[in-house]
C-alpha cells in the first residue's frame, strides 16, 4: 500500500490476502471471486483495493473491513490485471478478451474501452500523471493510449513473443516491457524508439518488470525462478540474480519508498 505497511497478495485459491509487512501476518482475507485471482492494486490513499480474476470480473474492496464495494463486470474473458489511476478516480483492467477497460472508480461505470490488441492483454497501467496507459499483449505488442480519448498513440514493436508486463518510469519518459523472448526492453515513451539493446540474462520468459520509484533501477522476475536488478542507463545487472523462489516468479515490484523489493511466485 502507499505506506509500505501492508502487502496484498492474490492467488489461484480465489482469495486475496492483506499482510502486515513487519510481522508477516495476515490481517485480512478477501473472499468473493469465483476463479483464480491474477492481480491486485491499491488505491492511492490505500483505502481500497482492486482485484482481477479468472471469473471475468474486477472487484473493489474496502481494505479495512474487507467488504466488497464494486463488481466491475464487462469483460468476456479472464481479467488479468487491474490498477488505479494516480488520482484514484479511475481503474484500468486488462483482459484475455483482447481489450482493456477504463472504469469510474467511485461508481463502477465503464468509461472507455481500449482496443487494438489481437490477443490477450496481460497488463495495463497508468502513467504517474494519469494521462496515458501502457498495455502489454500476447500479440507481441506494447500499446500506449491516451487515457482521455482511449486512442492508441504509440505502438512499441520489437518483442518476438508474448509481452507479459509493461510499465512507465516515474516521469513517464520511459516504458519498460518484458516477455517470452527472455528479454527486458526499454523504450522512449515519446518517440516509441528502443533505448539501447534488449536487457538479456533471464533464461526463460520474463513475467514482471518495473522501475524503482526514483527511476534508477529496474526489477524483473521470470520463469527461471530469479529476480534481477538492472541499471536502466547501461542495461547492466546491478547484482547477481536473486535466488530463493522454488518455482516461477510471477510478480515483482519495489516498495513505495524503494527500500525493499517484493516478489510473488508459484511456489
Amino acid at each position: 500500500n502507499p505506506t509500505g505497511l501492508r502487502i496484498a497478495t492474490f492467488s489461484a485459491d480465489r482469495t486475496v490476502r492483506i499482510w502486515d509487512t513487519k510481522s508477516g501476518q495476515t490481517v485480512l482475507t478477501l473472499s468473493g471471486h469465483t476463479g483464480p485471482v491474477f492481480g491486485a492494486g491499491y488505491s492511492p490513499d490505500g483505502l481500497r483495493l482492486v482485484t482481477a480474476s479468472n471469473d471475468q470480473t474486477a472487484r473493489v474492496w474496502d481494505t479495512k473491513s474487507g467488504q466488497m464495494l464494486l463488481n466491475l463486470s464487462g469483460h468476456v474473458a479472464d481479467v488479468r490485471r487491474a490498477s488505479y489511476s494516480p488520482d484514484g478516480t479511475r481503474i484500468v483492467t486488462a483482459s484475455s478478451d483482447t481489450n482493456s477497460i477504463i472504469w469510474d472508480a467511485q461508481n463502477g461505470q465503464r468509461l472507455k474501452t481500449l482496443t487494438g490488441h489481437s490477443q490477450d492483454v496481460l497488463s495495463a497501467v497508468f502513467s504517474r500523471d494519469g494521462s496515458r496507459i501502457v498495455t502489454a499483449g500476447a500479440d507481441g505488442n506494447v500499446f500506449l493510449y491516451d487515457a482521455a480519448t482511449g486512442q492508441v498513440v504509440l505502438t512499441l514493436s520489437g518483442h518476438s513473443g508474448v509481452v507479459r508486463s509493461a510499465s512507465f518510469s516515474a516521469d513517464a519518459a520511459l516504458v519498460v516491457s518484458a516477455g517470452d523472448d527472455h528479454t527486458v526492453r526499454i523504450w522512449d515513451a515519446h518517440s516509441g524508439q528502443p533505448k539501447g539493446a534488449p536487457l538479456q540474462g533471464h533464461q526463460s520468459s520474463v513475467s514482471c518488470v518495473a522501475f524503482s520509484p526514483d527511476g534508477t533501477t529496474l526489477i524483473s522476475g521470470g520463469l527461471d525462478q530469479t529476480i534481477r536488478l538492472w541499471d536502466p542507463l547501461d542495461g547492466l545487472t546491478l547484482t547477481a540474480p536473486l535466488h530463493g523462489h522454488g518455482q516461477s516468479v510471477r510478480t515483482c515490484l519495489f516498495a513505495p519508498d524503494g527500500s525493499f523489493l517484493l516478489s510473488g511466485s508459484e511456489d
